[in-house]
C-alpha cells in the first residue's frame, strides 16, 4: 500500500523505541497536538508555483510541526547541523507556501528525535530571526532560480543528448584492477 515501507525487524523495534522515547519526553502541548484529531498530517499543499508537504500542523493553534531525525544528541550541534542543512529556508517555505494555500500560520516548529540509543528528542520553536534569516535566504535562491531560468538548457558543456548505460564500475567487479574512465 501507499505509504508503507518494509522493515526489517530489528529496524522496526528502533523506531519504536524513538517513538516511545519521543511521546515518553515530548512537552505535554506538543502531546495535545500530535494525538489531536484535528491535527493535519502530511499536507501536501501546492499554489501552483510553490509546493509544501507538512508533516503535523495543528488547526487549533496554527502552528506547524516538522519531525526530524538527527545523529546529533545535544541542543547545540542540533541548532548547527539544522542552520548548516539550510532548515531555515525549508521553515520559512513552508510557512510561507501554507499561506499562500489559505493557512494561518503562527510558529513553525522542529521536533528532532536523536537516531541512536538512548533516542533524545529536542523540540524547537523557530525564531523570528531564524525565520527572517530564512526568508532572506529562500529569496535570495529565488532570485539565483529566475536569473537563469530562461536558460535553454539543451545547449549546455556537458548535457548528453542520448540514454547512456549504467553499469558496475569496475572496481566493484572482483579481480579488476582499479581502471578510472571518465
Amino acid at each position: 500500500a501507499m505509504g508503507n515501507m518494509p522493515l526489517k525487524q530489528k529496524e522496526y523495534d528502533e523506531c519504536e523505541k524513538m517513538a516511545k522515547m519521543l511521546w515518553n519526553f515530548t512537552p505535554a502541548e506538543i502531546k495535545e497536538v500530535i494525538s489531536s484529531s484535528s491535527s493535519l498530517r502530511e499536507e501536501k499543499i501546492y499554489t501552483g508555483e510553490f509546493k509544501a508537504m507538512l508533516d503535523l500542523y495543528s488547526m487549533a493553534n496554527k502552528n506547524i510541526y516538522d519531525y526530524k531525525t538527527t545523529a546529533q544528541s545535544t541542543k547545540a550541534r542540533i541548532i548547527n547541523d539544522a542552520f548548516k542543512f539550510k532548515y531555515h529556508i525549508q521553515a520559512y517555505q513552508y510557512k510561507h507556501v501554507a499561506e499562500l494555500g489559505g493557512f494561518e500560520v503562527n510558529d513553525f516548529y522542529f521536533i528532532f528525535v536523536s537516531s541512536e540509543a538512548p533516542y533524545d528528542n529536542f523540540v524547537f520553536k523557530c525564531t523570528e530571526d531564524f525565520m527572517k534569516r530564512g526568508e532572506e535566504d529562500w529569496n535570495i535562491a529565488l532570485e539565483r532560480f529566475k536569473q537563469y531560468h530562461h536558460l535553454d538548457y539543451t545547449t549546455l558543456d556537458g548535457a548528453y543528448t542520448e540514454v547512456i548505460d549504467m553499469d558496475i564500475p569496475k572496481w566493484a567487479v572482483k579481480d579488476v584492477e582499479l581502471e578510472w574512465e571518465d
